[in-house]
């Protein structure tokens, strides 16, 4: 039987979260008013084998106790259940995809995140991304361009194909190369869609795995011939000094092409939504476009693009009188932490002038987002441009009716159709 957001809201604890985990529509369209109860009623709560933290205080704690509490997040589904419908080729690709993903240095502890991290973080340092500014407020006056010559326009249009093009550029790719590129990422990471794994969906996975290292193989191997700047000599150089594997560095350029669009698009869409609904916030940074950057850390905090962080419990712990034995998957709410009114005066509300906005949407600490710096320049530049160029910008559809992700970690809108004006 169907039931309304307001009765899932007001449903159990244990209830709301098994809603959020099976990605039900009815809770993850709108989970703010249940991460409230949530925080006020069980702030660290146990379901099952997983713990949910959803305070800010705490959320932040945990990602700075990176010795206690792992990045190695385990699977989120139990292994047999999770492989029950492969058969034994399939299991084999599977973890072959899985031994692939721990290549990432976002799932990285100690001296190999260390090792891994600092080989790629010098394409992004301060320098690097101020060098980006330029071609990103090209390619979004190129893509306004193109969406303001629609009788219809849908700005999550530019939200995807602009991080797209960025990252694309970044990896030394040529530009035609960018949707095939992202294919064939959303195929690797698409075995984890659905559970139990579909054998189709592993089939794809690895499929679109071996097309991106022969693609990123025949980048590398130009790029030895050619040398380049950014991060392809990057990490080229740091496999030199043998600071980096082969396969880790063909992970590294998966991880950078998925993480940094999925993550930079939403960003994107949210911020535009959350502005053109608060319409005295739209004014404000249309009077004044040096508070674009303010505009990207409230979207950030009002509703974040990932809002889910899973960890893995390294040693025996005890949070708010719940006992964490060592290996318990723990699951950061950061959408939840970034509403806390502990932290957040008048935390539902948008306001682009909140001073000391330590919002935890990037993560916190060492695991602090690599690519955050990129998205902050992305986001800056979207809403300033298009702020300059179409004042006028209103949203062309009820907002409460728009199309959304209904995953639990990645929130984002799947269109925002909008009308340009002056």
């Amino acid at each position: 039987m169907a039931v309304e957001h307001a009765d899932m809201v007001g449903s159990s604890i244990n209830e709301g979260l098994r809603a959020l985990l099976r990605d039900d529509p009815r809770l993850t369209r709108n989970p703010y008013p249940f991460y409230g109860r949530l925080r006020e009623k069980a702030p660290v709560h146990r379901l099952g084998s997983l713990v949910f933290v959803s305070t800010h205080a705490e959320a932040r704690r945990l990602y700075l106790d990176h010795r206690r509490l792992a990045n190695k997040s385990p699977e989120a589904t139990d292994p047999g259940e999770a492989l029950s419908l492969l058969g034994d080729a399939e299991k084999r690709m599977y973890n072959e995809l899985l031994e692939f993903e721990l290549g990432y240095v976002s799932r990285k502890d100690g001296g190999d995140h260390i090792r891994i991290r600092s080989a790629a973080q010098p394409a992004f340092a301060p320098r690097c991304i101020a060098e980006l500014e330029a071609t990103v407020g090209e390619l979004t006056d190129e893509l306004l361009d193109e969406l303001s010559r629609q009788e219809s326009p849908d700005l999550m249009e530019l939200a995807h194909r602009l991080p797209l093009l960025v990252i694309t550029a970044m990896l030394g790719a040529p530009r035609k190369d960018a949707e095939r590129l992202k294919r064939w990422c959303d195929d690797i990471n698409g075995r984890r869609r659905r559970m139990p794994a579909r054998p189709e969906l592993v089939q794809r996975a690895k499929q679109g795995l071996a097309k991106y290292r022969q693609y990123v193989s025949e980048i590398i191997e130009h790029g030895e011939s050619e040398p380049r700047t950014g991060l392809v000599a990057t990490l080229l150089a740091a496999e030199g000094r043998g600071q980096l594997t082969r396969d880790e560095l063909v992970a590294t350029y998966a991880l950078v092409l998925h993480a940094g669009h999925l993550t930079t698009a939403n960003l994107i869409g949210n911020g535009v939504l959350a502005l053109l609904k608060h319409r005295n916030q739209w004014r404000l940074l249309r009077d004044d476009l040096s508070l674009a950057p303010g505009a990207v850390e409230e979207t950030f905090r009002y509703d974040a693009p990932v809002q889910l962080s899973l960890r893995t419990a390294a040693v025996d712990l005890e949070l708010s009188a719940v006992e964490i034995p060592a290996g318990t998957p723990v699951a950061l709410l950061i959408g939840a932490a970034n509403r806390d009114p502990k932290v957040f005066s008048r935390p539902d509300d948008v306001d682009i002038t909140r001073r000391g906005n330590d919002h935890l949407a990037l993560g916190h600490g060492v695991h602090f987002c690599l690519g955050g710096p990129l998205a902050r320049l992305q986001g800056q530049v979207v809403f300033s441009t298009l702020a300059r160029r179409f004042p006028g910008t209103k949203l062309a559809a009820d907002p409460d009716t728009l199309p959304r992700s209904t995953g639990a970690s990645m929130r984002g809108v799947m269109s925002l159709p909008v009308k340009f004006g002056a």
